[in-house]
């Protein structure tokens, strides 16, 4: 009897230990696929912070490549590759790692010979085709993500004053010589035949208009056309108060030519419409031009503007100071438009003074043409292949 009780109780043990031990084998089992689910689950994890890693490199290398041709250090058909330029291209210390695998291409539909936009027009020919295609890709821990954007071009924006001359000061001194002279409102293409644009006023101030029509004498007043009759001046309030210090200060880093306090008289060309060749000037200081000189492009000056002799000039002029044209052999021209601060008056309250044959003439050709030329590529369209 007490044989049989002995064996019933070593088999009560045999089965309890073998459920424990299939219960060991079932937890194990459950924590270990626990652990294979938490695996996946932090790969899959990691795999989509790689992706959208990827993904923010390959959009900002698009805005990389705008910023980059539009400060010219890049080629429209240029390449960018961040894995081998020695560059902490990410700001995280490091050069050239893992995370560098940033590549892009650009091909400029302006110049690939092909009718990109199927309006039977190719390259140069079609002003629709200022855009270039950049491909980009980005890898990281064998995670790629590829990107196709667009840069469009755009001209410049610049401020349109209403006038071929803009006075800021609205008690502007307004002092012509003789009756050499025109102020023109009335749109002229560059080779001098009647623009397209509607008329202009002859001279815009901020400010009341009979501040400058009580200024010019009887014989004058025929020499200040465009809108609104004879002579035409008009008042005009800019929505920027301070627009051209502000166009000054935003174009300045884009001048390739710079005057600092430049106490000679120039009588270089800074720029040349005739070839094309459109500069953004800048004057720290008064600028005085002498016979034979002028320019194409946007001239900035941050102080006066004296010119004597002949001089021609192309575009937009922004002077924080005076404008003075002083007699002497040649004509004094310009063709486009320029705005006149008057914040820097150097012991004088003569805003603009102009003396023997001088033409300030409206162009909008002119104009179009400098806009064109600076204007810059910003991202238009993205798509993923």
């Amino acid at each position: 009897m007490g044989g049989m009780e002995r064996g019933r109780a070593a088999g009560e043990r045999g089965s309890i230990m073998a459920f424990l031990l299939l219960t060991i084998v079932v937890v194990a089992g459950g924590v270990a696929g626990l652990l294979t689910v938490e695996r996946v689950r932090q790969g899959r994890v990691l795999e989509q912070a790689r992706a959208k890693r990827s993904l923010q490199l390959a959009e900002s290398t698009l805005d990389e490549a705008a910023v980059l041709v539009n400060a010219g250090t890049l080629g429209e058909n240029g390449a960018i590759d961040w894995s081998g330029d020695g560059l902490d291209n990410d700001g995280d210390g490091t050069v050239d790692e893992a995370d560098e695998q940033v590549s892009a291409t650009l091909v400029s539909w302006a110049s690939d010979g092909i009718d990109n936009d199927g309006d039977g027009m190719t390259d140069a020919a079609d002003n629709n085709e200022t855009v270039i295609r950049v491909r980009t890709s980005a890898a990281i821990g064998g995670v790629t993500r590829a990107l196709t954007g667009w840069l469009q071009r755009s001209p410049l924006t610049l401020p349109d004053p209403d006038g071929t001359v803009y006075l800021d000061d609205p008690n502007a001194d307004v002092t012509f010589q003789g009756n050499a002279f025109e102020v023109s409102g009335n749109d002229q293409n560059l080779d001098g035949t009647p623009g397209p644009a509607s008329p202009l006023y002859g001279i815009a101030i901020n400010g009341d208009p009979t501040a400058v029509v009580t200024q010019l004498s009887a014989t004058q007043q025929d020499n200040v056309t465009g809108q609104g009759g004879l002579p035409s001046v008009t008042s005009y309030t800019p929505p920027d108060p301070d627009f051209i210090e502000n166009v000054i200060s935003a174009l300045s880093p884009r001048a390739s030519v710079v005057f600092n306090n430049y106490t000679g008289v120039y009588t270089g060309m800074l720029g040349n419409e005739a070839t094309g060749n459109y500069v953004i000037t800048k004057s720290n200081g008064t600028l005085q031009m002498g016979g034979g000189s002028g320019g194409a492009g946007i001239l900035l000056v941050d102080g006066d503007l004296v010119i004597s002799g002949g001089w021609d000039y192309v575009g937009y002029i922004f002077v924080t100071g005076r404008v003075v044209m002083n007699g002497g052999a040649g004509t004094r021209r310009l063709r486009g438009t320029i705005c006149i601060g008057g914040d820097v008056i150097q012991g004088s309250t003569v805003l603009l003074w102009v003396n023997g044959t001088v033409d300030l003439l409206y162009s909008s050709e002119a104009l179009s043409l400098v806009r064109e030329t600076f204007g810059t590529y910003a991202v238009s369209a993205v798509t993923e292949p």
